[in-house]
């Protein structure tokens, strides 16, 4: 049986059928990111508000896959890069596009791995959700992939995930802060076979804005990087 994947249709309504003013489109989106679980920290992150802080290659790749829906041939991304430079803002600014371009109509979600997993196995207060919900949405943003799970139950949801997205060929984003070697240590061969045959690497090096304003010795220390 097919999934309906999930994703607010624009109802027939005069409010939706009138050309919604440029105040009104942005609350619909930050209200539609908010849906998607984006992080407050990250619900104002734009491809524009990024572009005088990151570099040409991963930017303008992250930008022309919110447009395409693909890169090199495959379905994803995996963003990979150390703590601080700026995985997380680019997606979430890939995010905050897809759903600008598609009015809301196409289902996005943003989902951190460690505190998705260690929330899923807390006792809920009211319905129990699945990891499989994830595969309702048309578009998924995994944070953090690659952190440690603490559990044998956490890492057999987390392959189940992964198995089940590269079976329904959904659009996924990954965000892993681990070098390409320690993500083969840390994931198993099953996952990472799947992942890396969904997404396509893209290598961010980039300073996050967010840390842009900092102290005089780390200031000191970015002007030395590469």
């Amino acid at each position: 049986m097919r999934r309906q994947l999930r994703g607010p249709a624009l109802l027939h309504d005069p409010v939706y059928e009138c050309t919604p003013t440029h105040a009104e489109s942005q609350q619909r989106i930050y209200h539609q990111l908010l849906q998607a679980g984006l992080p407050a920290a990250f619900r104002h992150c734009t491809f524009e508000t990024l572009a005088s802080h990151h570099r040409p290659a991963a930017y303008q790749i992250c930008r022309a896959y919110a447009r395409t829906g693909q890169h090199q041939g495959k379905s994803g991304l995996l963003l990979i890069g150390p703590p601080g430079t700026g995985k997380t803002s680019l997606a979430a600014a890939l995010l905050h596009q897809v759903v600008a371009r598609t009015a809301g109509d196409a289902g996005v979600r943003f989902w951190n791995v460690p505190r998705g997993l260690e929330a899923l196995g807390t006792p809920p207060k009211g319905p129990r959700r699945r990891v499989l919900d994830l595969l309702d949405y048309q578009l998924v943003v995994l944070d953090e992939v690659g952190q440690p799970l603490r559990t044998g139950w956490e890492r057999v949801q987390f392959y189940t995930l992964i198995n089940e997205l590269w079976n329904a060929d959904r659009q996924l984003i990954l965000t892993t802060d681990l070098t390409p070697a320690a993500l083969v240590q840390r994931l198993t061969v099953a996952v990472l076979s799947r992942l890396l045959g969904m997404c396509a690497t893209v290598v961010v090096r980039d300073r996050d804005p967010k840390v842009v304003k900092t102290s005089p010795d780390r200031q000191k220390l970015e002007r030395q990087r590469p």
